[in-house]
């Protein structure tokens, strides 16, 4: 399928990466992924993502940071790009 959709996964988690990615790679979609949020921004930047599913608890700069530094980015198509916060840790925030 050329026209799938590409999501960037961003969740340091190995086990929670590896079964999100084999639950969207089912739905056809193309999958790329990001352990720390200094690889989400270079990833956002060096291809087309459709969509980031951001965990809020990710090393080097947090979910919340890097979401921020997506919005107000000077590339409009990076500073529209939809984002998902998950997490497994609800209760602190």
């Amino acid at each position: 399928m050329s026209d799938s959709k590409t999501i960037l996964i961003a969740e340091d988690s190995s086990v929670i990466l590896n079964l999100t990615k084999k639950i969207l790679e089912l739905q056809k979609y193309r999958i790329v992924s990001a352990k720390n949020g200094g690889e989400v921004i270079k990833q956002v930047e060096s291809q087309p993502i459709d969509c980031v599913l951001m965990d809020i608890n990710i090393p080097v700069k947090d979910g919340m940071e890097c979401t921020r530094e997506i919005r107000a980015h000077q590339d409009p198509r990076i500073a529209r790009i939809p984002v998902i916060a998950i997490t497994g840790n609800a209760n602190n925030y």
